[in-house]
């Protein structure tokens, strides 16, 4: 009979096997919740202060060293409470010894949760409505305030949403060919095609900085498209100034080092090449709907829809001394352009008159 060969076992991989087969013989137990080393029925007995559940240190006759809530507290809420409850804190703390399942509502969302509001509940206001909570023993020593955001956080639908007219355009396509994370450009509009009296125009992987880009789309949506396109010929003329209010202060999130230009701007600059190939952009999108739209004049119409983003990442060398030369690499951009005409309610008026006519 052949002998059972000998398996040689590591000490951790015999205690992963162990606990493995415990864990198939008996269910594991649900612990209690313990906060410092007590139960919550043994916190509920312990009073607030050494000297009893109210507030008086002027009171010589006590313990030091006698068990509280306040010296298990963090040191954060123990200084908060060494300092006493406010009047306001006080009232809450009787409402929910009194108040037998009943939700108490306050405006206090800088008081700490206490053991004995375990098991109650309670409204906190967040500036607009309360906040129902139902207060649960790992909230001891947390405020009310944390567990009912004054903030919601933001979500960005897409590209111009939320400029002049630009809204009326519904969200964008995510697709995988769009996205940053998966390491390639965005391919196609980011907005769909709705809407009549529409046009578009797109530019591929232009050799321009997209912070530059940007400010310029941020500045111009909403336009018409031929006071855009004199604004900008009078940007590269240095006449007027693109505003750059994103990262334009030292310490948030960068710093473009503009200057502050006459008038109420504030930051602002002179993007020569960016603002060339944006008005290469307005005169092809007008010439598109020259040829689209032969009863509409293209210099009335509206950019609701402008938008920059990151392309293709452009390589080049740069040569240094004794023959070497290092890769270069910078992001190009790619533009995409929208423009709409609105027909105004006297238009409107005038050819249902004339149709009228035309059907006598």
């Amino acid at each position: 009979m052949a002998r059972k060969r000998k398996v040689f076992r590591s000490a951790k991989m015999a205690r992963r096997q162990a606990r493995k087969r415990r864990s198939k013989i008996s269910e594991r137990r649900k612990k209690e919740f313990l906060w410092r080393g007590y139960t919550i029925d043994e916190l509920k007995e312990i009073p607030l202060y050494p000297w009893g559940n109210t507030f008086e240190p002027e009171n010589e006759d006590y313990d030091p060293d006698e068990l509280s809530i306040a010296t298990l507290m963090p040191s954060r809420v123990k200084r908060s409470l060494g300092r006493g409850l406010t009047e306001e804190c006080q009232k809450l703390v009787e409402k929910v010894r009194n108040s037998n399942g009943k939700t108490v509502k306050t405006h206090c969302r800088g008081m700490y949760v206490l053991p004995e509001m375990v098991g109650s509940t309670i409204g906190v206001h967040d500036g607009q409505k309360f906040v129902i909570l139902e207060i649960i023993p790992p909230m001891i020593g947390h405020s009310l305030g944390e567990f009912a955001k004054t903030r919601k956080s933001v979500t960005h639908t897409g590209p111009g949403v939320g400029a002049t007219r630009s809204s009326q355009h519904v969200a964008l396509k995510r697709d995988e060919n769009m996205s940053r994370r998966q390491g390639r450009s965005q391919s196609g509009y980011t907005q769909l095609l709705e809407g009549s009296n529409l046009v578009s125009a797109r530019a591929v992987n232009l050799d321009c900085h997209h912070k530059h880009c940007y400010h310029i789309a941020k500045a111009i949506r909403g336009m018409n498209a031929e006071i855009a396109r004199d604004y900008l010929e009078d940007v590269v003329a240095k006449k007027r100034a693109i505003p750059y209010q994103r990262r334009s202060r030292k310490g948030r999130g960068g710093n473009t080092m503009a200057g502050h230009r006459k008038g109420k701007m504030g930051p602002g600059k002179y993007p020569n090449k960016a603002s060339k190939e944006f008005i290469k952009l307005i005169s092809s999108a007008m010439d598109n709907a020259r040829q689209r739209f032969d009863d509409i004049d293209a210099e009335d119409m509206v950019i609701t829809h402008v938008a920059a983003h990151r392309g293709q990442v452009a390589t080049n060398m740069r040569p240094r001394a004794r023959g070497r030369a290092n890769p270069t690499k910078h992001y190009q951009v790619k533009l995409e352009f929208f423009l709409q005409y609105f027909v105004d309610e006297d238009d409107e008026m005038e050819e249902d008159e004339f149709s009228g006519d035309r059907i006598k």
